[in-house]
């Protein structure tokens, strides 16, 4: 075993970058608070994609309406009776199906298009750069919401427009 490589052998390993920047934030009481209610969300959230809330988000009881927070209603009502929580939950989750499917729809094609870049050279790359351009020149929420608002309403658009906006 030669010098450099006992050397190296004696290094200890630094732990990643991740690791570190948990233990930061575990450290400080708002950063506690702020991953206790990240993560509470985001399990009300994913409660509410596989059907678990208490109550149906859309069916209205006018006979409940406008009830203060109870145990059969955690955060109340609204003026038609619909349960708050549960409407909570699935718009937590919507907003979770439309930024996951946009997220992957933008990296899917920013990838595809910046390695065909990369290897056809200036045959591919002049019109991409050119489109780019293009997406840029345009403020993102006008862009989107043009985008959204010539093809059928729903949550896919939505996604497709705004990933679209962030290639």
């Amino acid at each position: 075993m030669t010098t450099n490589e006992s050397a190296w052998l004696d290094v200890e390993e630094a732990p990643p970058q991740r690791d570190r920047l948990w233990r930061r934030l575990m450290a400080s009481r708002s950063g506690r608070w702020g991953a206790i209610l990240t993560a509470v969300v985001l399990g009300l959230g994913l409660l509410a994609a596989i059907g678990a809330t208490p109550y149906d988000p859309i069916s209205q009881r006018p006979i409940d309406r406008m009830q203060a927070p109870s145990a059969a209603y955690l955060f109340g009502t609204d003026q038609f009776g619909r349960d708050i929580l549960s409407r909570s939950m699935a718009g937590v989750a919507t907003s979770l199906q439309v930024a996951i499917v946009a997220v992957a729809i933008s990296a899917v094609l920013g990838t595809t298009f910046g390695i065909l870049s990369g290897f056809f050279g200036s045959r591919v790359r002049g019109p991409v750069n050119a489109l780019t351009n293009i997406l840029f020149a345009f403020p993102p929420l006008l862009l989107a919401l043009a985008l959204a608002s010539v093809a059928t309403r729903n949550w896919f658009t939505v996604a497709v427009a705004i990933a679209i906006v962030y290639i």
